[in-house]
């Protein structure tokens, strides 16, 4: 029987994960948990919009997903005709990294960090007293690797170029697809996993009985504390590493 796997990325952004799975005999429910929006309120986008008319007084810049991306770049396309020189550039994610290519951005150096713990590793961000570090990434979120940085000694400014919600609009359909037909989810945050629970509503119980993917340790604690009893731990949040867990169980 063909293992039926819910995925629970935002819109738009689950095709690659879905085109790994279905190609490799899984079948797929994708309902999204979380919903990615541009900030579209001037006044919430001004710090941003001044840190990017500063883009030339940072030695690093980082973006921490493609939705960081996609956003963050074209807020920098309306200043910036040609990139400033002298600039660092670090991408969270092969994906991200990718997307930074399409501007012609080179990420080399960091286009095998997965996530922040990694790219705390990278040799450029080790010494980093006197450097200015720009972060691009959406309202809120993890510290961890602004406070690393700055315990290295770098001045960090946040560039938020979107917002996240729960996308409670798709409660519905998950509820209704949350029946034994399922043989596992996929959570590839922790606000993916928070919204996930949220949105089980009364199938909350039988959620809890599935096996759950998730990118590395961090989630895979908030997914046990929250009541997961099988927790499959994938490498990183990429297509693959999410098929080769999966493939493993199944």
């Amino acid at each position: 029987m063909t293992a039926r796997i819910l995925i629970t990325r935002p819109s738009g952004q689950s095709d690659g994960l879905e085109k790994a799975l279905v190609g490799n005999g899984f079948s797929v429910e994708a309902v999204p948990t979380l919903a990615i929006e541009p900030i579209t309120d001037a006044r919430l986008l001004r710090p941003a919009t001044n840190a990017v008319l500063a883009l030339d007084n940072y030695q690093q810049v980082i973006f921490i997903s493609t939705n960081a991306v996609r956003y963050g770049m074209a807020l920098v396309d309306q200043y910036w005709p040609q990139w400033p020189v002298r600039i660092h550039w670090h991408a969270i994610g092969r994906a991200t990294a990718l997307a930074l290519a399409a501007f012609d951005i080179d990420t080399a150096s960091s286009a095998t960090a997965s996530n922040s713990e990694a790219l705390l590793n990278n040799e450029e961000l080790q010494q980093m007293s006197g450097q200015k570090v720009l972060i691009f990434r959406g309202c809120g979120g993890r510290e961890h690797l602004a406070e690393q940085l700055r315990q290295r000694g770098a001045e960090v400014d946040y560039a938020e170029v979107y917002q996240r919600r729960c996308a409670d609009e798709n409660g519905a359909q998950l509820q209704s697809l949350l029946t034994t037909q399922l043989a596992a989810a996929v959570a590839l945050s922790g606000e993916t996993l928070a919204n996930l629970l949220h949105l089980a509503v009364s199938k909350r119980a039988f959620l809890l009985t599935l096996p759950l993917v998730v990118p590395g340790e961090r989630v895979a604690a908030l997914a046990r504390e929250a009541g997961f009893r099988d927790v499959l731990i994938a490498e990183n949040a990429s297509a693959d590493a999410v098929l080769k867990t999966l493939q493993q169980r199944f």
